[in-house]
């Protein structure tokens, strides 16, 4: 074999087929380089067989003439057939032909669409029809390495890519679809079917994507879930990732770079064809696909097309009117309706599988007035079968998929104005996908926690503590933001988008898969391996306590305070005195931080709960104090501004300011004739007031609790009182009461500046907090009004510049456990009895937390206005029932208290009177309100 016939060997051997189109050939860039070198045509020139005669040399000259006379010498290829004919004659077409076999197209990842002559060639080394529908054919090609640029790292380019051929045009123009996906590709959405490039041959565009693993109708068809979708949260993070894609295509907004010159771009945009086959399924992501029919129109302009005569199963009522089949106008809402259907019918496969699925397809059968459908209506009309399918879901144990079913009602509307907007969707979908991973957190945290409890070990009491304790602050942070909390998660209101959602996802299935893996290597460790376990179970801890960390760091000053005080509800609400033991053990004497007081509190709630039994003889010694020790300053104050100034005489030498409350004998004890009745009432008075100053001694209370530190109680029989004595912070300065302030007038010798709205705000806040804790420490206030809540300030007799963050509630001489066997004695003439819930004021009931909050209010209420309401409206109304008080109570919320406080503020102060007011509603159900409706709102007024 000559040289020459070597070297076309090599250049057949290099030619490639092009799957493209028939009969078209390739010889990829850069491989004639290697097959024709410098000296491979040396070598040519030099082979005997290569012999060129006269005329062929004639003829060489004469092209290169004719080139240099047009100019062509050094024009690369393709060269254009009117300009090669003058110098190739006969053979120009062949060239014209042939050439286009050496210059492969190559794809890049242009941010237009291209047009390729016929005869160019696509470098496709494999297609193959995968798909399609009425207007497009699906193939799954492979692109010549050489020629593909779609991907950056060159081991990557031997991969396959998805070619979505238009057959037939669409009602927006050829390659309208094309140019509406690459304004989409602009916003690098993860859920929005990324365009590669896209290009245009004999009139007939080409879509290149990345290929997917499937679409939603064939996921609906396995009876096996994807690894990355075997779990409900991930799904159900899917369906937000689908939702957030479609409000991004309803909502488009292009905003310039810091680089760019051009302007903000927002359109209103609609898909007009979603349906399962419409959504491919990649990993653990749903992404928008498939725009043929979608559009983005000016903001001006109404979203609302005619229908293009999309997939009717899943298309809105409104697309077509059921006797005559006229087309009706699409919009928005109507996409509304489809990814309604579709995150329905998913939610099925969620919960019964592929058999549920083909059921509840068949349950939708529906004969109209022209044709058989599958449609989630019944011609316009409500679908049993799609009202009891929700039904369903939400009485199913699922809690992710029953939290859904609200929302699922309203986007499957009739009513077209029904349908919630997908900002309202999108929010709502985001609070399900937090919720669905924040269950599977706690659900793989209490396997942890029964793994811990089955070993029995005394070291395992501390780790049970810490394990117990970070689900609570997890509860805690998912209450502050009103999400599911004790698995109710209220998807009937419309909550504000959480900002950081993408980072609290990160951090939350970070956790899952740390949490999981722990649990494996537990399986795998040998049962005596306890040191192995508790490493590995205090790394799970860890895990849990960075997770709670960062979630806490994310939120907002108001919503760090609602989570701070859900935690310690969360933490202490138990009656089971081992468990707040263990905690205030637990946390020793070096609490960390993000604990707060739960530690104090916890050690308060024991307390009273230990000794609301009985109190043993060393606490009663240990809080009683001798009489002769206090007494009473000489100086008489005006008890209308301040409490009278006693003193305690702790040692010879020294006396301390001290605080005290006279608990007199009640009227019910002196008057009782049994001897044996009287004396145990009176053992009970005295008793309670022992375990009211051991839990206010025990330990030092929390700075949120906002209470004088108790020394103790003493017995003053010939007075008949009982006296609990607190220490007064600062011996320097004097208390004044609220009371007094808020007596504030214009002019005048008695002058006194009112509080500004931010310092009103701010005192509401910490008297609404601190009620909730001494709820929580298992006591009842039941007597909170302006005369019992005092400042210390400087000045005696003027008081500017009054702290409002720093009151103290006094007036715990009528306190009592919150126990429905404790002894009672109504209300007492020395109670301000205007501040008191109707029904005890009238002795109908005995004291429960509700009237605390009552009370509550009406404080809130005369602070919002800067006057003691209660005592302004008995002299305007003296013969009014408190009954109907009560009620002007809250209309004032709605006339006046508006001038003064913003409608946030109002709206709390009416929330805490109407709901102390309920008598509908469980007493539980009124302190998680009271903390959601008055503390939290109230938490965010405060600067």
């Amino acid at each position: 074999m000559s040289f020459l016939d070597e070297l076309k060997r090599r250049i057949r051997r290099a030619k490639q087929r092009s799957q493209s189109l028939p009969h078209q050939w390739f010889i990829p860039t850069g491989d004639l380089d290697k097959i024709l070198t410098s000296d491979d045509i040396a070598q040519a020139l030099t082979d005997p067989a290569f012999e060129v005669s006269l005329p062929l040399q004639e003829s060489a000259l004469r092209i290169i003439a004719n080139g240099g006379k047009e100019n062509i010498l050094d024009t690369a290829l393709p060269v254009d057939k009117t300009r090669v004919e003058p110098i190739l004659g006969d053979d120009a077409q062949s060239f014209i032909s042939a050439q286009w076999s050496f210059l492969p197209y190559t794809f890049e990842s242009y941010p237009y669409h291209r047009r390729l002559r016929s005869d160019e060639v696509v470098p496709y080394t494999y297609m193959s029809e995968i798909g399609g529908g009425k207007c497009s054919k699906v193939y799954k090609v492979k692109i010549h390495p050489t020629h593909n640029h779609l991907v950056t790292k060159e081991s990557d380019r031997d991969c396959y890519f998805v070619c979505k051929k238009l057959e037939t045009t669409g009602p927006g123009g050829q390659t309208a679809e094309a140019e509406l996906l690459f304004y989409l590709r602009a916003l690098k959405h993860e859920n929005i079917v990324e365009l590669l490039t896209s290009y245009s041959q004999n009139n007939v565009p080409h879509l290149i994507f990345h290929p997917a693993d499937s679409d939603l109708r064939q996921l609906l068809q396995q009876d096996l879930r994807p690894p990355a979708l075997k779990d409900d949260h991930c799904i159900i993070k899917a369906f937000h990732g689908l939702c957030s894609g479609l409000r991004h295509l309803h909502q488009y907004h292009l905003a310039p770079t810091t680089h760019s010159k051009t302007q903000a771009l927002s359109m209103n945009g609609c898909h007009h064809d979603l349906k399962p086959n419409n959504v491919l399924v990649q990993g653990s992501r749903f992404i928008l696909a498939d725009f043929g029919l979608s559009r983005l129109k000016d903001l001006s302009e109404d979203s609302k097309t005619p229908w293009q005569n999309a997939a009717f199963d899943y298309g809105a009522p409104e697309c077509r009117d059921p006797t005559t089949f006229k087309v009706g106008q699409v919009g928005r809402a109507s996409d509304v309706w489809s990814l309604g259907c579709i995150i329905l019918e998913v939610s099925v496969y969620m919960r019964y599988g592929v058999e549920g699925v083909e059921v509840f397809r068949r349950s939708r059968q529906f004969q109209g007035e022209m044709a058989e459908t599958f449609a989630f209506h019944n011609d316009r009309t409500a679908s049993p079968a799609v009202d009891n399918c929700i039904e369903q879901l939400s009485n199913c144990q699922s809690i992710e998929l029953s939290n859904m079913a609200a929302l699922l009602r309203r986007m499957i509307s009739l009513e077209i104005h029904a349908r919630p907007n997908m900002d309202i969707v999108t929010t709502q979908m985001q609070g399900f996908a937090t919720s669905a991973a924040l269950e599977k957190v706690l659900q793989l945290a209490r396997v942890h926690i029964d793994g811990a409890r089955r070993r029995n070990a005394e070291s395992n009491v501390i780790l049970l503590t810490q394990l117990h304790l970070e689900v609570h602050r997890l509860r805690a942070w998912a209450g502050a933001l009103g999400l599911a909390v004790e698995g109710d998660l209220d998807s009937q209101r419309d909550r504000p988008a959480m900002s950081s959602f993408q980072e609290v996802m990160d951090l939350l299935y970070h956790t899952i898969s740390g949490l999981e893996q722990h649990i494996t290597t537990n399986k795998e460790a040998p049962d005596n391996s306890a040191d192995y376990w508790l490493g590995n179970e205090n790394s799970s801890v860890s895990l849990l306590h960075q997770l709670n960390n960062r979630l806490h760091y994310l939120l907002s000053p108001s919503e760090k305070s609602g989570a701070d005080r859900l935690f310690t509800a969360l933490a202490t609400y138990t009656e089971n005195t081992e468990t707040l033991l263990n905690i205030s053990r637990g946390l020793g004497s070096q609490v960390p931080p993000q604990y707060g007081d739960v530690g104090v509190m916890a050690a308060m709630r024991y307390i009273a709960l230990l000794e609301s039994k009985d109190i043993d003889a060393t606490t009663a010694d240990s809080v009683r104090i001798d009489p002769v020790l206090v007494s009473e300053d000489p100086h008489k104050d005006d008890p209308t501004t301040r409490p009278q100034t006693f003193w305690y005489h702790s040692s010879l030498e020294s006396a301390q300011k001290v605080h005290v409350e006279r608990i007199r004998y009640g009227k019910s004890w002196t008057k009782q004739v049994d001897p044996e009745e009287s004396k145990k009432v009176g053992e009970a008075i005295y008793k309670r007031a022992q375990r009211l100053a051991a839990m206010l001694r025990a330990t030092r209370a929390p700075d949120s609790f906002r209470s004088f530190r108790c020394i103790g109680v003493y017995h003053r029989a010939e007075e008949k009182h009982l006296g609990l004595t607190f220490e007064v912070p600062k011996q320097d300065e004097h208390l004044v009461r609220l009371h007094k302030l808020l007596r504030w007038r214009k002019g005048g010798a008695d002058s006194i500046p009112p509080a500004d709205v931010d310092e009103k705000y701010c005192l509401a806040n910490v008297l609404s907090s601190s009620l909730h804790r001494i709820h929580l420490s298992g006591w009842l206030h039941k007597d909170l009004n302006p005369m019992n809540i005092v400042f210390s300030h400087p000045n005696r007799t003027a008081w500017k510049n009054v702290d409002y963050s720093r009151p103290y509630i006094v007036g715990f001489d009528h306190s009592r456990e919150h126990n429905p066997e404790e002894y009672t004695e109504g209300p007492d003439e020395s109670m301000a009895l205007g501040y008191h819930h109707p029904a005890y004021g009238n002795g109908s009931s005995r004291f429960q937390k509700s009237f605390d909050i009552f009370s509550l209010g009406l404080l809130l209420l005369s602070i919002g206005l800067w006057t003691p309401i209660v005592e302004d409206m008995r002299e305007r109304h003296p013969e009014t029932s408190s009954n109907e008080l009560a009620r002007k109570y809250i209309e004032l919320c709605e006339t006046k208290l508006p001038k003064s406080t913003s409608r946030r503020y109002c709206d709390s102060v009416k929330a805490c009177l109407e709901l102390a007011l309920s008598d509908t509603i469980e007493e539980t159900e009124v302190m998680s309100a009271f903390r959601t409706k008055v503390i939290d709102e109230i938490a965010k007024l405060s600067p």
